[in-house]
């Protein structure tokens, strides 16, 4: 079941397509689901869940035709592991947004290094099963390309690059 809040109630002529993708990010609209006016809670049931990681975002389209994207979240469906999911902003002048997918709660090191591999910030996190939001700090960066990685105590997982202003 892919559930999301809004902070404020929409106009009954929003709409919002729940999109999915698998391992190569290319996402397609799987369902849609029309806004109310007074709902702030909203539910979509994903009848063809896929096994591996499935990735979700959503499609908000407001009445006036204007459109904007949700974050990305994870659903591990039958794997095990740790998943950095996405940094929003990806160009970072102060702080960013880090959605890390978990198959079970573990303990995470955030490493970030620069284009070169040299170490310039550690952190370690304790997180849940599922997504957890991490905010990212830019602080004591100069500016340039960076590559920030999970490890766990099982296992590296994967990149995100990121420029800081």
């Amino acid at each position: 079941m892919v559930t999301w809040k809004l902070a404020s109630p929409c106009s009954a002529q929003a709409k919002f397509e729940v999109q999915r993708a698998g391992s190569n990010r290319s996402f397609t609209t799987i369902g849609t689901v029309g806004g109310s006016g007074i709902n702030l809670i909203y539910n979509y049931a994903d009848n063809e869940l896929k096994a591996a990681v499935n990735y979700y975002r959503l499609k908000m389209i407001d009445a006036d035709g204007t459109v904007t994207y949700s974050r990305i979240v994870a659903i591990m469906n039958g794997t095990d592991g740790l998943l950095l999911t996405s940094l929003v902003p990806t160009v970072v002048t102060h702080t960013a947004m880090l959605t890390i997918a978990s198959s079970s709660a573990q303990k995470v090191d955030l490493l970030i290094t620069d284009m070169l591999g040299r170490l310039v910030k550690k952190q370690n996190y304790a997180i849940n099963a599922g997504n957890t939001s991490i905010l990212i700090s830019a602080e004591g960066l100069g500016a340039g390309v960076y590559q920030l990685v999970g490890v766990s105590a099982e296992r590296k997982t994967n990149v995100i690059r990121f420029v800081r202003q």
